[in-house]
């Protein structure tokens, strides 16, 4: 068989000259395998596919190319067995089954475990640091942070009542994107069949889970706000926090920890 040229030369499939005459003797070499003399191991050289990596073109060539290989040469394979007497269902004499005993109910659990505390996370953290850069260093631009100190108030109270803003404001955020994005949701999974909603119950652990959640967020989002001179340069520090928070984003989604 010749060597086949696409056009691309990025390419190929690429058959050594003698391969056709090579694979002949294999053959007839087992169509005769009952004689006395033993057969002697034929080697049948194999085609070569070239392609890069570094075009897509080439990539979806060489995955198509090596899927017909990979048929033709079950085909061929199957072809001798029967040629030498042998049952085709010889190489594979039976089959794995595989039921999957887990029911609806649990699937949709497994499933709805990983993504729900992601968003979570995610909104909790988002929706505590904006206003916590707004109480602190937005007070300070617009100098109404020594108002505040000069007020009756003690200090302990002032910051506890800037947490509690924020604690608020986090968890808004979440329960607001946790409808808008359910409501949405709903429409679309209602489509799909094989596929529930979370149950009451799971939404009513999230939302008591979400209030550590937006404390813990919260006080981090506050102290560091504190320490910026400017909103500008509050919301620099977003992105630290998040470096922070993505490992715990990532560990619900993790095999063996929801």
């Amino acid at each position: 068989m010749p060597r086949c040229r696409p056009a691309s030369t990025k390419r190929r499939s690429n058959f050594p000259p003698d391969f056709t005459s090579r694979l002949d003797a294999f053959r007839a070499a087992i169509r005769h395998r009952a004689d006395k003399a033993p057969t002697a191991r034929l080697e049948v050289p194999s085609p070569e596919i070239l392609y890069s990596t570094a075009n897509d073109k080439s990539q979806i060539a060489f995955a198509r190319l090596s899927e017909v290989l990979r048929h033709w040469t079950d085909e061929i394979g199957e072809d001798n067995l029967v040629q030498s007497g042998v049952p085709r269902f010889a190489v594979r004499p039976f089959l794995v089954q595989s039921a999957d005993v887990a029911d609806a109910d649990h699937r949709d659990a497994s499933l709805w475990a990983k993504i729900l505390p992601v968003l979570m996370l995610i909104w909790a953290l988002t929706g505590a640091f904006y206003p916590a850069v707004d109480l602190c260093a937005g007070e300070k631009e617009r100098g109404t942070l020594e108002t505040l100190l000069c007020s009756p108030a003690a200090r302990s109270e002032i910051v506890v009542g800037k947490l509690a803003t924020i604690m608020l404001f986090s968890i808004l955020t979440a329960v607001l994107n946790l409808l808008s994005i359910g409501l949405t949701g709903w429409m679309v999974v209602a489509e799909l069949p094989g596929f529930g909603l979370p149950s009451p119950l799971a939404i009513a652990v999230v939302l008591v889970a979400l209030v550590p959640i937006s404390a813990l967020f919260s006080a981090l989002c506050l102290a560091l706000a504190a320490f910026a001179r400017s909103t500008k340069e509050g919301q620099y520090y977003l992105m630290p926090l998040l470096l922070v928070t993505m490992p715990l984003v990532i560990l619900p989604m993790s095999p063996g920890w929801s």
